[in-house]
């Protein structure tokens, strides 16, 4: 099962993603799809971020813009 998290604080938030989407490579995929999106989206508005990936989870942490 895929668990998707929003922490947000003060001025800093981060998506953390857990686990995977046993029996369904599609899901998986899709997951990693919008993960990879979002990374690169951030990038495009030159957010500030701090990303770890490895297999079966995500931490996208990036600060909060006015």
């Amino acid at each position: 099962m895929t668990k998707v998290y929003l922490c947000k604080g003060e001025e800093e938030s981060t998506i953390r993603c857990r686990g995977h989407a046993t029996g369904s490579p599609e899901v998986c995929s899709a997951v990693s799809m919008l993960v990879y999106t979002m990374i690169n989206d951030l990038e495009e508005l030159q957010v500030q971020r701090e990303i770890k990936i490895s297999n079966g989870y995500a931490d996208i942490t990036f600060r909060r813009n006015e």
